[in-house]
């Protein structure tokens, strides 16, 4: 990407960040590629449910192909 992502938030726990599909995609295959210890770990650390992001990120793709196909 050329231009700066466009970064708003919403309050001092959440942020919205602009990402294309390609980017949400490459962040799923991320959390794949990790041992499932990798991620438990990774996730405790951060304090989020990381199966629970997995599904809001994949949901956010699939919603996006069902929207422009």
């Amino acid at each position: 990407m050329n231009s700066s992502p466009k970064i708003s938030s919403q309050n001092s726990d959440t942020v919205s960040v602009d990402l294309t599909i390609g980017e949400v995609q490459y962040l799923i295959d991320c959390m794949w590629s990790q041992t499932r210890h990798d991620s438990q770990a990774l996730a405790f650390r951060n304090n989020i449910n990381d199966v629970e992001l997995e599904r809001r990120l994949s949901h956010t793709v699939a919603d996006h192909s069902a929207l422009n196909s």
